[in-house]
């Protein structure tokens, strides 16, 4: 039941998706079916590739990093082990999933609740924001004592109070997700 709503949860986040698995083709028309009838999203934009080996799912890893995708890739098996380690992420699901599965990702969801996935995704973006937003604060900041320096117009206790205020901004910044919601 879960599957639906975080298909649908990562489509509204922007990504392509690709069902890549080993199951014959008609086993993935009836998940196909299913999703279109519960009414997720956009199915047909869905990259279907039934009776896929382990090297068939690597193959389609690199092909999509060749042309320029960053690839996250989800698996729990054995077979999903090499794209998981080929991916630029790879999230095994770990519940469910192998030993291998788990070591050759780079993530590991360890329950088999697929709608954790776009919380992961989210959690990931917002960090990396975070550490963007901190990197120019600390930057600007430094740089402008630099330049102000560089004229003489800055003396030494305020260097050294522009330093604690960029070290402050850059904390309570990277803070922020421990008090507001994303």
């Amino acid at each position: 039941d879960e599957a639906p709503r975080a298909l649908l949860a990562l489509q509204r986040l922007g990504l392509g998706l690709a069902i890549l698995t080993g199951d014959r083709p008609e086993v993935v028309d009836g998940v196909l079916k299913d999703l279109e009838r519960r009414g997720v999203g956009d199915v047909a934009s869905v990259d279907v590739r039934a009776t896929c080996k382990p090297a068939d799912k690597l193959d389609y890893v690199r092909h999509a990093q060749r042309a320029g995708r960053v690839v996250l890739f989800v698996g729990d098996g054995i077979n999903d082990a090499p794209a998981l380690a080929a991916s630029d992420v790879g999230a095994a699901m770990g519940a469910g999933g192998t030993a291998m599965a788990v070591d050759a990702a780079d993530v590991a969801i360890m329950t088999d609740d697929l709608e954790r996935l776009p919380d992961a995704v989210a959690l990931g973006r917002n960090a990396t924001r975070l550490i963007k937003q901190n990197v120019f604060l600390a930057v600007a900041i430094k740089l402008a004592v630099v330049v102000a320096a560089f004229y003489g117009e800055v003396p030494l206790y305020v260097a050294v109070l522009a330093d604690l205020l960029s070290l402050l901004l850059v904390v309570g910044n990277g803070a922020r997700p421990l008090f507001c919601a994303p």
